[in-house]
């Protein structure tokens, strides 16, 4: 008899220790979340990467809607056909999908006026013309079947008075998209003076991990782990849900002074028509080549790969921190999409 209690009772030990194993090697499983943006001007092969990464995408950012020169807001047509395509092909998956509006502008003439912060203040000038535009991001919202708001007005950078005001905007815009159900999100460039701005409490927080080297400057990564950590430190005084965005891609600098975006496919293009074999950067994981073109002109080229974005996803999680936002769909590599996803659904690189 005491031998069958005995018995019993190991076997309801090793239940248990099955259960909590089962349940707690689920954890990061559950818990890592992806959102992706599409943009307007690159749309060929967005519905093959979405299908590529549709097991671990949960939301989709469609960028973007901008401004008229009277200071409306539309939405191009080819994100309008993105969405709609979207949102009809991939019904079986419960996607959230967003709307991206940004701070551009076409002016009377049809040149463009990018991440244009005279235009935030005359949106926010008095309480009557920020009203106005809060409702008419909502109707138009609402008119198009989106399940959220994403508002990524950039440029802001030490203005402390445009600051207070955009704060000011986001906290009255968040209440109004509640009262219809609808989410919102805003995005924060890597130089807001967080401890500084007290942003509302109630929308979701995307910190863009990208552009530590670009066209601003001489050739380097996007991201490398001291970026990246001192990032995850600064949105510590931002409260509630927090992404951390990382960009795909890179760029290609010449000695003449020119400087190119580039997507990896393009990158691994040109690795392949010069017959040339690449370096991993070791702070960054990103990968870096130099070559000289037909005209006897030199370059150095950056990218990430899907090794890269999963290294700089990693230094995140590891912090606590497990939403990620992929910046962006299109020029992306099957291998470097499926390692994404394999990392999104397993914590595995």
């Amino acid at each position: 008899m005491k031998k069958s209690i005995m018995f019993f009772l190991a076997i309801c030990m090793i239940a248990v220790i099955i259960i909590w194993y089962t349940e707690n090697s689920n954890e990061d499983k559950e818990d890592l979340y992806l959102s992706v943006w599409n943009v307007y001007w690159d749309t060929e092969n967005v519905d093959y990467e979405i299908e590529l990464l549709r097991d671990a995408a949960k939301e989709i950012s469609y960028f973007a809607a901008y401004f008229d020169s009277n200071n409306n807001i539309f939405i191009p047509e080819k994100t309008e056909k993105t969405f709609e395509y979207t949102s009809t092909n991939f019904s079986g998956k419960d996607y959230d999908h967003y709307l991206t509006i940004v701070n551009d502008k076409i002016n009377i003439d049809g040149s463009s006026s990018l991440k244009d912060t005279k235009l935030l203040y005359e949106l926010f000038l008095n309480e009557k013309t920020m009203e106005e535009h809060i409702e008419e991001i909502l109707k138009l919202v609402m008119e198009e079947g989106y399940d959220g708001v994403e508002i990524d007005y950039e440029n802001i950078k030490k203005d402390m008075d445009l600051w207070d005001l955009f704060a000011d905007f986001c906290n009255k815009l968040y209440f109004r998209l509640a009262e219809n159900n609808i989410k919102m999100r805003i995005v924060l460039g890597p130089t807001a003076p967080l401890q500084d701005i007290r942003l509302p409490v109630g929308p979701d927080y995307v910190m863009m991990c990208y552009n530590l080297y670009g066209k601003h400057s001489g050739p380097g990564p996007k991201a490398d782990e001291g970026f990246i950590l001192d990032l995850v430190d600064r949105m510590d005084y931002i409260e509630g849900k927090k992404y951390f965005a990382f960009a795909t891609g890179g760029f290609d600098w010449d000695n003449q002074g020119e400087i190119w975006a580039i997507t990896e496919k393009e990158a691994k293009d040109i690795l392949k028509k010069y017959n040339i074999t690449p370096k991993r950067d070791e702070k960054s994981k990103s990968i870096t080549f130099n070559y000289i073109d037909e005209n006897n002109v030199e370059h150095e080229v950056w990218f990430a790969d899907g090794k890269t974005l999963t290294f700089w996803m990693d230094i995140v999680r590891k912090r606590g921190n497990n939403n990620f936002s992929l910046w962006r769909l299109n020029g992306n590599t099957e291998e470097s999409l499926y390692k994404i996803d394999k990392y999104i659904k397993t914590v595995e690189i």
